[in-house]
């Protein structure tokens, strides 16, 4: 009886013409076996969706004109050391050319006695085809502690030609935890082969912008050619 209401709640929220609503509703999980519970509606309006292929390791964001996949994992979740074996991940934020996700790996023993637990939030641009990581935190010593999400959590401010990303909280991969500021804009520039890219500047000295330093060092996605 509660297999067949949690049933009609994901097909309610899948059927919404509220996408935000979904968004807090519809989660897509590595080790779902359901081609339904592997795809989510992101703009229902403009045919925007973001769909997990698990065992190959690959998401993939399309609508009725772009198609585009990215490397999210190795699709080889019982491989030896594999510290993140099934995830989540859950839309925050978004418009019919932009998304910004949250993968969540939840406490798990990888190995014996080997617990990891994070939360990682990617950009994805459709315009330059780029999905970029802008936040992370994790645990694998204190596994007791909370789990270590941001707090507040991340939104970002669009702009004509891409993303600013200004967050003010404490760290949760610090023992002990201590107050992070980040500020940081998100640039759409053209490579010399013409393509676009997503720049990263460190704009804590506004008036001094700093492109790709440390404090950009992140993981970018791999695009898998279709």
């Amino acid at each position: 009886m509660r297999l067949r209401l949690g049933n009609k709640i994901k097909e309610s929220l899948r059927n919404s013409d509220d996408d935000a609503m979904r968004w807090a509703g519809l989660f897509l999980f590595s080790d779902s076996s359901e081609k339904d519970d592997l795809t989510i509606p992101i703009i229902k309006e403009s045919k925007f969706f973001m769909t997990l292929d698990p065992k190959k390791g690959i998401l993939h964001f399309h609508s009725p004109n772009s198609f585009q996949y990215f490397r999210i994992d190795t699709g080889e979740p019982h491989e030896p050391g594999e510290i993140c074996p099934k995830y989540q991940l859950r839309i925050l934020d978004a418009t019919s050319e932009y998304a910004l996700l949250k993968k969540i790996c939840p406490k798990q023993e990888y190995e014996p006695k080997h617990f990891y637990m994070a939360s990682t939030y990617y950009i994805y641009d459709m315009k330059s085809a780029t999905v970029r990581e802008i936040w992370s935190g994790s645990k694998s010593i204190d596994i007791d502690a909370p789990f270590p999400s941001a707090k507040p959590e991340i939104s970002l401010k669009r702009t004509k030609d891409g993303y600013q990303f200004d967050w003010v909280g404490m760290s949760v991969s610090d023992n002990p935890t201590k107050l992070w500021r980040i500020h940081r804009t998100y640039k759409r520039e053209t490579e010399k082969n013409g393509k676009l890219y997503l720049a990263c500047y460190d704009t804590t000295r506004r008036q001094h912008p700093i492109k790709e330093n440390d404090t950009c060092e992140s993981e970018i996605l791999q695009r898998i050619l279709p």
